[in-house]
C-alpha cells in the first residue's frame, strides 16, 4: 500500500509526506505506535530510546529490501552483518539526533497543513476528491485513529526537517562545476610496465607453516553447520486420479470464456505521414494536405498501393514491404488508427486517419472472421489443465493440514509426516552458504535452518514455499559450533597461504628496488620491461573510465601529481593484487574543456553536486550533535 503511495505522489510536499509515512510504516511497523513501549533498547539518545523491537523491524525490512533487489543471488548472511546492524543503528540514532534539535529550535509541523496534505495523497483520493472510506480503511487497517496518525506522522517528519531543509539550501556555483568538469573530463597520458611475478626459491618449513597458522588462527575456523529433518509436499508429486469425465472437461470449456476464440483478424497496410510531438498548427496541416494528395494518388487509375507506399510512406519498419503490417487484431494498435480499420470493407482504403504519429492511409486487403476452436480440439488440452489444478488444489489442502499439525506440535515432525502419509527427509551437514544436498543450496532452507527458532529454540520451521511450488518444513537435527581446526587439518591450506604472502611480498621488495633505480635514473621503464621479459605500454589520453587499461593502474594514474615541466616523469609503483606490481611513468595532463559540455548537462551536474554536497552538510550536524548529546548504546542488543 505505502509503496503504492509513494508510486502515484507527486510534488515536494507530498513526497515529504509519504516519505514521512514510509519511515513510521516500512521500517518500523505501524504497531510499535498503537503498544506501549518495551523499556528493552538499543540505544538511548538524550531522552529518546530507540528500542530493540523496532531495532529488529527495521533490519527485517532492510532484510526483505535486499531480497527483493538480489533476488536468487540473496544470502542473508551476506547483508545482515554486524556492520550492516551498527551503520542501521547509526542511521536510527542521526533520526533521533534530528528530532531533538528540531524540538530545541521550536520547528513544528501545523496539523491542520498536514491533514491538508494527507487529503492531496492522490492514492486516497477517488475522482480526485479525498475518499474518507479510503482514509478509514487505512487507519483501520493500521488500528490507528486520525489523531494517532497525525501524531505519528508530525514526530517522523520532525526527524526530517533539518536534513532536509540543510539539503536543499546547497550551494553550488557555476565555478565550481567548471573546476569539477576539469578534474572529471581530464586526460592523461603515461608509460607503464606490469611486473613479472616471482617464484618462491625455497618451501615454507614446517616450523614457519606451524608459525603462521598460530598467528592466523582465527582463519581456519570451520564454518558452522547444521543437519535437519524435513518433509517436503510436491504437487507434480501428488497422486490424481487420471480418469476425467467429458462432463467435467466441458464445463471447462464452457467457463473459458473467450480464452479459445480466435479473434478477427484484417490484413493491413498503410501509409504514414508522419506529424513531431507537439507540432504546430501548420506542420499539421502540412502533413493533412500531404495525405490527402496521396489517397487521391492511390485512388487514381491504375496506381498501386504498395509502389506509392514504398516511395512515399514515412513509417521506416513497413515502407520496405510496401506498407504491410500483416494481420492485426483488435488491442494491439493506435485507438483511432483501430477504430478506423474494423470499420472498413474488405479490399478498400481510407481516406487519412490521424494518430499519435501522424496521418495514416490504410488499406484493408483481407478479413479473417472470429472463430471459435471446436471443444474436441482442445480436449486434451483441457484434461491437461484439469490434472495440473487439481494437483495444486490436493497441495494446498496438504500444505493447510502441514500448517494445522505444526501449530498443535511446533517440536516435532514425524509424527506430522506420518499423519500426512509424507517420507521423513534427512539432509546435512551444510553451512550457511549451503551442502552437497540439492535442498540445501536453496537459500530460503539456509535461511530457515539457522533462523533463531529453529537453531535456538528448535522448534520446526515455519512452511517454506520455494520456487518450483514444493512446500517445506524442517527441524533441527544436529548442530555444529565453528572451532578452531587442528594444524595437520588445514596444513595444506596453510602450506598455500603462506607461500602465496610471501611470493606477494617478495615481489613488492622487488618492485620497490625497481622504482628506485627508475627514480634514480639508473633504469628506464623499457630497459626493465626488456630485463623481464614483458611489454613496455603506453597510454595516450585516456580518462578515468579508459576500459583499456588495468583498473588499479589508471587509478594510481590518476592520483599522482601533475609534472610541473620536469625532465623527469612523476613515477609510481602499483599493487595490481596478490604477487602483481606494476610502474607508471606519468608524462603528461590534459585538463578536461567545460566549455564543450551542454548546459543541460551542466544543469543536471549542478543538481547532483548540490545534492552530495547537502547530504555531506546535513551528516556533519548529525556528528555536531552527537558531540553534545549523550548517547547509550547497548551493544549486548544488537
Amino acid at each position: 500500500m505505502l509503496q503504492t503511495l509513494r508510486d502515484k505522489t507527486t510534488g515536494w510536499v507530498a513526497v515529504l509526506v509519504v516519505g514521512a509515512l514510509a519511515i513510521p510504516f516500512a521500517f518500523v511497523g505501524i504497531e510499535n505506535y498503537a503498544n506501549p513501549s518495551s523499556a528493552d533498547y538499543v540505544a538511548k539518545v538524550g531522552d529518546i530510546e530507540i528500542g530493540r523491537a523496532d531495532f529488529q523491524r527495521r533490519l527485517e525490512n532492510y532484510v526483505q529490501q535486499s531480497q527483493q533487489m538480489m533476488g536468487e543471488s540473496f544470502q542473508r548472511s551476506l547483508v545482515d552483518t554486524p556492520e550492516a546492524r551498527r551503520q542501521l543503528l547509526d542511521r536510527m540514532i542521526d533520526e533521533a539526533l534530528y528530532r531533538n534539535a528540531a524540538q530545541e529550535l521550536g520547528m513544528v509541523v501545523p496539523p491542520a497543513r498536514l491533514r491538508q496534505e494527507i487529503q492531496g495523497i492522490p492514492s486516497l483520493q477517488v475522482a480526485g476528491q479525498f475518499s474518507p472510506e479510503l482514509y478509514r480503511q487505512l487507519l483501520q487497517s493500521q488500528g490507528l485513529t486520525a489523531t494517532g496518525l497525525e501524531e505519528l506522522l508530525m514526530r517522523d517528519i520532525e526527524a526530517s526537517l533539518l536534513p532536509q531543509g540543510i539539503a536543499s539550501s546547497a550551494f553550488v556555483s557555476a565555478g565550481y562545476v567548471d573546476s569539477f568538469l576539469k578534474l572529471r573530463d581530464q586526460k592523461r597520458s603515461f608509460s607503464y610496465v606490469e611486473l613479472v611475478e616471482p617464484e618462491l626459491t625455497t618451501v615454507p618449513s614446517d616450523v614457519d607453516l606451524k608459525a603462521y597458522f598460530d598467528e592466523n588462527v582465527e582463519r581456519y575456523r570451520s564454518e558452522e553447520q547444521v543437519s535437519i529433518e524435513y518433509v517436503e509436499i510436491a504437487p507434480g508429486q501428488i497422486p490424481v486420479s487420471e480418469d476425467v469425465s467429458d462432463e467435467t472437461l466441458r464445463e471447462r470449456y464452457a467457463g473459458a470464456g473467450r480464452r479459445f476464440v480466435e479473434a478477427e483478424q484484417r490484413l493491413t497496410s498503410h501509409i504514414l505521414v508522419r506529424v513531431p510531438a507537439n507540432s504546430d498548427a501548420d506542420v499539421e496541416r502540412a502533413a493533412l494536405e500531404k495525405a490527402e494528395a496521396i489517397a487521391l494518388q492511390v485512388d487514381s487509375q491504375g496506381a498501386v498501393f504498395q509502389d506509392i507506399a514504398r516511395e512515399r510512406s514515412e513509417d521506416p519498419g513497413s515502407k520496405g514491404s510496401g506498407g504491410d503490417l500483416g494481420w492485426l487484431e483488435r488491442g494491439f494498435t493506435d485507438a483511432a488508427f483501430e477504430d478506423a480499420l474494423f470499420a472498413m470493407e474488405s479490399g478498400s482504403i481510407s481516406a487519412p486517419v490521424k494518430s499519435a504519429e501522424g496521418w495514416h492511409i490504410i488499406q484493408l486487403r483481407e478479413v479473417r472472421d472470429e472463430v471459435a476452436k471446436p471443444f474436441e480440439s482442445v480436449r486434451d488440452e483441457l484434461r491437461t489443465e484439469y490434472l495440473s489444478s487439481e494437483r495444486d488444489r490436493l497441495s494446498d489442502e496438504s500444505a493447510g493440514r502441514l500448517v494445522d499439525l505444526l501449530l498443535k506440535d511446533p517440536t516435532s515432525l514425524a509424527q506430522t509426516a506420518q499423519d500426512l502419509g509424507l517420507e521423513l527427509k534427512t539432509a546435512g551437514p551444510f553451512s550457511r552458504s549451503g551442502g552437497s544436498d540439492p535442498v540445501t543450496q536453496d537459500r530460503k532452507i539456509q535461511d530457515a535452518a539457522f533462523s533463531t527458532g529453529v537453531l535456538d529454540d528448535r522448534l520446526v520451521s515455519d512452511t517454506i514455499e520455494l520456487a518450483d511450488s514444493r512446500r517445506i518444513a524442517l527441524r533441527l537435527t544436529e548442530h555444529l559450533p565453528s572451532q578452531l581446526r587442528e594444524f595437520e587439518d588445514v596444513r595444506v591450506q596453510v602450506m598455500a597461504e603462506l607461500s602465496e604472502t610471501r611470493r606477494a611480498e617478495l615481489a613488492r621488495t622487488q618492485a620497490e628496488a625497481e622504482l628506485a633505480q627508475l627514480t634514480s635514473g639508473s633504469s628506464t621503464l623499457e630497459s626493465i620491461a626488456e630485463a623481464g621479459g614483458t611489454e613496455l605500454k603506453t597510454a595516450d589520453a585516456v580518462g578515468r573510465n579508459a576500459f583499456t587499461v588495468d583498473p588499479a593502474l589508471l587509478r594510481e594514474a590518476f592520483k599522482l601529481s601533475i609534472p610541473s615541466g620536469q625532465t623527469v616523469p612523476v613515477r609510481a609503483m602499483v599493487e595490481l593484487g596478490g604477487a602483481r606490481f606494476g610502474l607508471i611513468d606519468l608524462a603528461s595532463v590534459q585538463e578536461g574543456d567545460p566549455s564543450t559540455v551542454p548546459q543541460a548537462e551542466r544543469d543536471a551536474l549542478r543538481t547532483q553536486i548540490a545534492t552530495a554536497v547537502g547530504e555531506a552538510e546535513a551528516q556533519a550536524l548529525a556528528e555536531a550533535l552527537r558531540q553534545r548529546t549523550e548517547i547509550e548504546l547497548a551493544e549486548d542488543t544488537l
